[in-house]
């Protein structure tokens, strides 16, 4: 009976080494299709929340009209 692989397990045997699995996992995730609107949306919405929040926690300072400075 075989147990079931992992994918890295199942990239590592079809390259044949893992070298070369190490390399594929050190890499940021490609998309194999584009977003869709309404991923676009949420991500945006996410953003802006994440930097009103920032902003009142005094982390987040406005240098210039479209500049920010993060701090701590």
């Amino acid at each position: 009976m075989m147990r079931e692989y992992d994918y890295f397990e199942w990239v590592a045997q079809r390259r044949g080494s893992m070298r070369a699995l190490a390399q594929m996992a050190s890499q940021p995730r490609r998309r194999t299709r584009p977003r869709t609107a309404e991923e676009t949306r949420m991500l945006e919405r996410s953003a802006l929340s994440a930097m009103k929040r920032r902003e009142l926690e005094g982390r987040l300072v406005r240098t210039a009209p479209r500049e920010y400075v993060l701090r701590g």
